[in-house]
């Protein structure tokens, strides 16, 4: 299966228009040729890469899928990189992302921090919703949308381990719609997503 790269700063991407034709945004490539030690975590964070794409559908993966998915995928478009965690967006230490999801699909994150869920015992099949970050929503920090269940989705490629051990996401991670949410309604809403909390 391929996956559909978004890159910054240039070249087209090879599988440009392959794997999603309609999605109607740029697509280039990050060409910043880190020159230190990637295992090493940033003093302030780590380094934004680009995004990639994955196939989300939380009724059959477990939460330790899910996020093996999201890191294949951004070792795939960008290699020595991995998904950033809901945790490093929440505290802003993503160095570089840009200010707008302009991916054209929601974006989510890996543990820690991403998920309503997360410290509940796992469910027996599947795994959880996840945060997301709705096409055209701001990358401020805050989740408004905890219903992504299943779709293609984006992720946000980083340099750098993560640096924060801390589980569940950060008090205050999630906005309920009018609390400076965009509006709109979750996209892939299952019984299951609309009964959470």
């Amino acid at each position: 299966m391929e996956t559909l790269i978004e890159l910054r700063h240039g070249i087209i991407s090879p599988d440009f228009g392959k794997s999603a034709p309609n999605l109607g945004h740029h697509q280039t490539r990050h060409n910043h040729q880190p020159s230190r030690d990637m295992a090493k975590p940033l003093p302030d964070g780590v380094e934004f890469a680009g995004h990639a794409t994955w196939p989300q559908n939380a009724g059959s993966q477990t939460n330790q899928e899910m996020d093996r998915l999201m890191n294949e995928a951004a070792a795939k478009a960008f290699p020595g990189s991995r998904a950033a965690t809901g945790r490093e967006y929440q505290k802003k230490l993503i160095e570089g992302l840009p200010s707008t999801n302009d991916t054209g699909m929601y974006c989510t994150f890996t543990r820690p921090g991403n998920s309503p869920r997360e410290g509940q015992a796992e469910p027996t099949t599947g795994g959880f919703t996840l945060y997301c970050v709705d096409p055209g929503s701001k990358f401020d920090g805050v989740f408004r949308n905890p219903h992504a269940v299943a779709s293609k989705r984006s992720v946000c490629c980083v340099y750098g381990e993560p640096e924060d051990p801390d589980d569940g996401p950060l008090p205050g991670a999630f906005r309920e719609e009018g609390e400076g949410a965009d509006g709109g309604e979750a996209e892939g809403m299952d019984a299951r997503a609309k009964e959470e909390p």
